[in-house]
């Protein structure tokens, strides 16, 4: 299936690529209310082995991590739509990258949609967490922080 090339009236639309983030579905932790990533469960021998000291990432180095990401998915797809699926934690560090007073921290609810314009080191945060695609209850009340247990 060949990109969504983006429709715009003149060659300004060519400088960006328009990027919707989509948080993934609900999972059973999430129902459970069970945050996903920051469990510590028992490690397996490799796991041991795989393991850093002090491991983990920051909310600083995720966020780097990302912007970097979706920077380079921009910059190969000018002038088209590209569709990521990630994380609600992930999710919301792209939103802060792009709109500082965006209030998305632990508004983003599953299958909640991001819209951003990025290009040429610029990013717009044209949409935030929209549900419009969900009926009513289709998603949980106290998602991704919401009450800080779910994610």
């Amino acid at each position: 299936m060949p990109p969504a090339t983006l429709q715009h009236g003149g060659d300004d639309g060519e400088w960006f690529a328009e990027v919707v983030v989509v948080r993934h579905g609900e999972t059973s932790w999430n129902a459970s209310r069970i945050v996903q990533g920051q469990m510590d469960p028992q490690l397996n021998e490799t796991g041991r082995q795989q393991a850093v000291v002090g491991g983990g990432e920051s909310l600083d180095q995720l966020s780097k991590r990302c912007v970097s990401y979706l920077n380079t998915v921009a910059e190969k797809h000018k002038g088209e739509r590209v569709i990521v699926v990630t994380h609600g934690a992930s999710t919301e560090e792209l939103c802060i990258h792009a709109d500082p007073t965006s209030p998305v921290r632990g508004k983003l609810y599953n299958t909640s949609i991001c819209v951003f314009r990025i290009g040429g080191g610029e990013w717009i945060l044209e949409k935030a967490g929209d549900v419009g695609h969900l009926d009513q209850g289709e998603f949980l009340e106290d998602a991704f922080g919401g009450d800080g247990v779910s994610a």
